[in-house]
C-alpha cells in the first residue's frame, strides 16, 4: 500500500495521459486516490479474460466523454450485450442499461 504515493515520485510521468483500468469493478475509493495523486483520467474498464477486449467503458479519443467514478459509460465497439434476468431470461442487445 502506497497511500501517499510516494513510490509515484520516483518516476517520470510527464507522458503520462491517463490510467486504464481493467477486470473488476473500480471501487470508488481507489478511483478517487487515482485521480488525486496522478492527476490524469482515471479510465475504468470492464472485460474478462474470455473476451480479450472491453466489453465497456469510458471511451477515450472518439469525443470527449465525461468520466465518472465507477460508472462505465458505454459499449465498446464490436460487443452486444444482454442480461438474464430471474423473471424473463433472454439474451439481445440492450438499448439502454446500467450497470455496477
Amino acid at each position: 500500500m502506497d497511500p501517499e504515493a510516494a513510490e509515484v515520485a520516483h518516476y517520470d510521468l510527464s507522458k503520462f495521459r491517463s490510467l486504464f483500468l481493467a477486470g473488476e469493478r473500480l471501487d470508488p475509493e481507489t478511483y478517487r486516490w487515482a485521480q488525486a495523486k496522478l492527476g490524469v483520467p482515471v479510465v475504468d474498464h470492464w472485460w474478462q479474460t474470455e473476451t480479450g477486449w472491453p466489453i465497456a467503458a469510458s471511451l477515450r479519443g472518439l469525443e470527449p466523454m465525461p468520466i465518472r467514478p465507477v460508472r462505465r459509460r458505454c459499449r465498446c465497439p464490436g460487443t452486444t450485450c444482454g442480461f438474464w434476468t430471474r423473471t424473463a431470461p433472454r439474451w439481445g442487445p440492450v438499448r439502454k442499461a446500467r450497470s455496477a
